[in-house]
């Protein structure tokens, strides 16, 4: 196997952290361009094509939590420790990164799993409006 140089291996860690941000600039944008797709079509959509749009949300979602966590765990970690079997200095990262790491992997879980209840739950106003209105009659 060829012993990678320390530059190489450094120039790593940072693509590694640096396609782990794309991830998360991605999973930002498909979890707004769901919320916004039945926030303003919720009176026209299918019980069909709300469960299609909930699946697909759904696994782009694990597509891209689970890259981001190949590219996090797997990469940048192991990257970093053949700096360290080298007697290189680390990848300069901050000494909470782990506790960062997890917080970020706790965004994407709950924020996945809260858009996915509102996309299955979210019926409109007009449809809370009418549902009360129909009960307060005399």
């Amino acid at each position: 196997m060829t012993r990678l140089s320390e530059e190489a291996l450094h120039n790593l860690c940072y693509d590694a952290l640096s396609f782990a941000d794309n991830l998360f600039q991605m999973w930002l944008t498909v979890t707004f361009a769901a919320i916004l797709a039945i926030y303003f079509s919720h009176s026209n959509i299918t019980p069909y094509l709300r469960r299609l749009l909930i699946g697909l949300y759904f696994g782009a979602s694990v597509m891209l939590i689970g890259r981001w966590c190949v590219a996090i765990i797997f990469h940048l970690v192991t990257y970093q420790k053949q700096l360290i079997e080298n007697g290189w200095l680390p990848f300069p990262t901050p000494e909470n990164a782990s506790i960062l790491g997890g917080l970020h992997l706790l965004l994407y879980l709950l924020g996945t799993a809260s858009t996915l209840y509102f996309m299955a739950k979210f019926v409109g106003r007009e449809g809370v409006e009418s549902s009360n209105t129909g009960s307060h009659q005399p």
